[in-house]
C-alpha cells in the first residue's frame, strides 16, 4: 500500500490524540488491523495479527522525519515475515513479525481511525494517490 500526504504543521488536531493517516479494521487490537499514526512527528505503523494486544506487532520510524508543510511518500509492506515502512522512497523502519496476515472484516479509512473513535484521530492534510496492491513489486 502507498500513498501521498501533504503534511500540515497543524496536523494534529489535539496533543493528547494520535492523528490517523490510515486505519484497516477498526482499531489496533482488531484482527486485520493496519494502521499508519502519526504523533509527534514520529511515524507509527500497527498490524495486528489474531486479534487482542498480544499479537500487535508496531515499529516506529527513526531513520527518515516527517517533512511537515510538504509531500511525503509513504509505503507500507509485509511479505509474511518483515513488516516494512518506507518514508519519500527510503526504508524508515521494518520489524520481525514472522507469521501470516488474516484479514479482518472492518472498512478501510484514510485520514481518519476506522472506527472513528477517539478524541482528535482526524488528519488536518491531505491523502492523495492512495494504491493498493495484492502483489509484491519491484524497484
Amino acid at each position: 500500500m502507498e500513498f501521498w500526504a501533504f503534511v500540515p504543521a497543524d496536523y494534529q488536531p489535539t496533543e493528547k490524540a494520535p492523528t490517523y493517516l490510515l486505519s484497516l479494521n477498526s482499531n489496533e487490537h482488531a484482527e486485520g488491523n493496519v494502521s499508519l499514526i502519526v504523533v509527534r512527528e514520529s511515524i507509527r505503523v500497527h498490524m495486528n495479527i489474531g486479534g487482542g494486544p498480544s499479537n500487535l506487532a508496531m515499529l516506529t520510524n527513526g531513520k527518515e522525519p516527517l517533512n511537515l508543510e510538504n509531500w511525503n511518500h509513504f509505503a507500507i509492506t509485509y511479505d509474511g515475515e518483515t513488516l516494512k515502512l518506507y518514508l519519500n522512497g527510503q526504508l524508515a523502519a521494518d520489524t520481525h513479525v514472522g507469521r501470516k496476515r488474516v484479514a479482518g472484516k472492518g472498512g478501510l479509512a484514510f485520514g481518519r481511525r476506522q472506527d472513528n473513535s477517539g478524541d482528535g484521530s482526524h488528519f488536518r492534510g491531505v491523502v492523495y494517490e492512495i494504491r493498493i496492491y495484492d502483489r509484491s513489486l519491484s524497484l
